[in-house]
């Protein structure tokens, strides 16, 4: 079983859409976010009105997987079913576990079979583990003027298609969920993906954004869509977008608009958390840590903009009255726990979700609602008309 079972309703204006997924027993209803419970801070409760995707992650090492198999290690199994007791609905809301292998090689079958098993353990959709340094590994690597440029290896691209088929094979030997394939933001291949996927009967998807936020990942994301469109499968495919970014803040303004948020109208259906960690340099951290707005950047639905400030009046004229995550916790002195942000955040995107997609399945005019927020820009007003694909006929 590959596929899960998907009923889709387009907005008719933007590429917004409204899905019913089932799989595995359970049914979510997109647009959604996705909320990892190690990044959300124990002592705060989010609104019961929130409905999420449960993320579980972990990236492996050749050692970490050997000394697992090997019964030298076992804390992947105690770290996996610690994450999964901390879920808010476990038995209502899709779980996904993924899987990273951190090393510059393939994995062996042994491996992909360890990692496989354990994504299927731990998933209603067993997502096919990820690969890190993907570009690199399907690419020839030149530099020039100190930068790195890449050009596609057609030889080296077969291998990881060896690689995401033995992957599809090893869980298809004894499965009863259906699978989600992995969608790098390499677009020069994604045709070929498409083409695998599709063959193989998936209709699930995760997207590494890299950081990236889906404004920036625009071209990439339509190229993919396109890829989908063209075999008559966009409607039947449900989108997960992972480490996406949410924009870059303006100078001398305390809002940043909320990019990440818009990806719902790029065509990603459920919204994932960032397991990527962004590297500073030295200089950048500390300009970040001498300045006095270096403070939480707390989303507003209202708005569609991250507010960045310390400004308790400020904080106390936005902050949302469905939010079960106490105020008092970004009006003290010090700065709060990340955690805790993150919590806010999560909470506030999930909520944003439930009426977007309320708006969808009513045949309200999105467009006319995401022109009365603030903080959207008219240039992303504009992407988001040109990402509107037609149905193929």
């Amino acid at each position: 079983m590959t596929e899960a079972k998907i009923k889709s309703y387009p907005d008719e204006e933007l590429q917004f859409r409204c899905q019913v997924v089932n799989a595995n027993g359970k049914t979510i209803v997109t647009p959604i976010k996705g909320l990892d419970p190690t990044k959300i801070h124990q002592s705060v409760s989010l609104s019961q009105k929130v409905e999420c995707v449960n993320e579980l992650y972990s990236g492996l090492t050749k050692k970490k997987i050997s000394d697992q198999l090997t019964g030298v290690d076992s804390s992947l199994t105690y770290t996996l079913n610690g994450v999964q007791r901390r879920f808010r609905k476990p038995k209502e809301e899709l779980q996904l576990c993924f899987l990273e292998y951190k090393e510059e090689g393939l994995p062996t079958s042994k491996e992909i079979e360890f990692m496989t098993d354990q994504a299927y353990v731990y998933s209603d959709i067993t997502p096919i583990p990820m690969l890190s340094h993907f570009k690199e590994r399907i690419t020839n690597v030149t530099t020039r003027n100190g930068k790195k440029q890449y050009s596609p290896n057609d030889k080296r691209f077969v291998r990881i298609q060896e690689y995401f088929l033995e992957a599809i094979e090893t869980i298809e030997q004894l499965n009863n969920k259906p699978i989600m394939g992995y969608i790098p933001d390499y677009r020069y291949y994604f045709e070929e993906l498409v083409k695998l996927y599709i063959d193989k009967g998936v209709n699930t998807f995760y997207f590494d954004a890299h950081l990236s936020n889906p404004i920036t990942l625009q071209g990439s994301l339509r190229a993919f869509m396109r890829e989908l469109n063209k075999v008559g499968a966009l409607e039947e495919s449900f989108i997960h977008m992972l480490n996406p970014g949410y924009g870059r803040g303006i100078k001398d303004s305390s809002i940043i608009p909320a990019k990440d948020i818009l990806g719902f109208g790029l065509g990603i259906d459920s919204l994932g958390e960032r397991h990527m960690r962004r590297i500073f340099n030295r200089q950048v951290l500390e300009n970040m840590r001498k300045n006095p707005d270096n403070r939480s950047r707390l989303f507003n639905k209202n708005s569609y903009g991250y507010l960045k400030t310390s400004d308790k009046e400020k904080i106390s004229d936005f902050y949302p009255n469905d939010s079960g995550i106490d105020m008092q916790y970004f009006l003290t002195a010090q700065k709060p726990d990340a955690k805790i942000q993150n919590a806010f955040n999560v909470e506030q995107l999930s909520l944003e979700g439930i009426s977007l997609r309320d708006k969808v399945k009513d045949a309200e005019s999105v467009l006319n609602y995401l022109n009365e927020k603030p903080d959207v820009r008219e240039d992303d007003i504009k992407i988001l008309k040109r990402a509107k694909i037609k149905d193929k006929k």
